[in-house]
């Protein structure tokens, strides 16, 4: 079923030209059923009411439903080169991120300043994960964080979190097998730039409580390493929530 990023307001479906363009593009046809999600997190049933000009109508609002995961997973990512970060974002989305938080680091290769992302690029990144929000029918938007530097990634509140390290490649200094997220915990994972970390920055890292871990004996590329430790996360959190859910029906 299709879905859009849309407001409501007072039961009136506000539809925009970029909502215009995109139901052109998927050929939308009168009455076909979609999915609406606006940014306050609510979702609903709803139909195509008209084609010109393009109109919604509300079905019903979905109650205790959600496609999103058990617990807060949490990005911290710096900028990369290229499409790069456009790909992390992208892929952090589809795998249930609550929150990306870009970062600046000694080694990144991409230089920008926290105005500059503000003003030229945060806006471009949001329409990215809101595009990959619609792809795979999450029901919550992720928050794009403003540019930090690593000495304010302290500020960030969580019950655990994993900085990935190749220094720690043939160390066999993995996330534990038995963890699992708790219910509404907040969990943190870390990558670093193309260029990895300095061991002082992994110092002061870890000293803000993060755990050094390893994602094998290869060495990954920044955008490789991001897309496998949240799927390891990802995968823990909702696999191990979905059986208890299953077993408790």
């Amino acid at each position: 079923m299709r879905r859009f990023i849309v407001d409501v307001i007072d039961d009136k479906v506000e539809i925009t030209s970029e909502i215009v363009k995109h139901a052109k593009v998927i050929r939308l046809n009168l009455n076909e059923k979609i999915e609406l999600v606006t940014r306050d997190g609510n979702v609903y049933l709803a139909h195509v009411d008209s084609i010109d000009p393009l109109d919604f109508y509300i079905d019903e609002k979905y109650v205790n439903y959600t496609r999103e995961l058990p617990f807060k997973l949490v990005l911290f990512a710096p900028l990369l080169k290229g499409d790069k970060f456009d790909f992390i974002i992208q892929k952090a989305t589809e795998l249930g991120v609550s929150t990306i938080v870009p970062y600046i680091s000694e080694r990144a290769i991409v230089r920008l300043s926290k105005d500059d992302f503000s003003k030229k690029a945060k806006n471009r990144y949001q329409k990215i994960i809101e595009e990959a929000v619609e792809q795979s029918n999450r029901d919550f938007i992720p928050e794009l964080s403003e540019l930090h530097t690593l000495k304010e990634l302290a500020s960030f509140k969580f019950d655990r979190a994993f900085i990935a390290y190749e220094e720690e490649s043939m160390k066999g200094s993995f996330i534990p097998n038995e963890y699992i997220p708790t219910k509404d915990s907040i969990v943190v994972a870390m990558i670093g730039p193309e260029g990895g970390f300095s061991k002082d920055e992994v110092d002061k890292i870890v000293k803000m409580e993060f755990e050094s871990i390893s994602l094998g004996k290869r060495i990954l590329k920044a955008e490789t390493a991001c897309c496998y430790l949240l799927s390891i996360l990802s995968y823990k959190g909702e696999c191990q929530w979905l059986t208890l859910s299953l077993f408790h029906i």
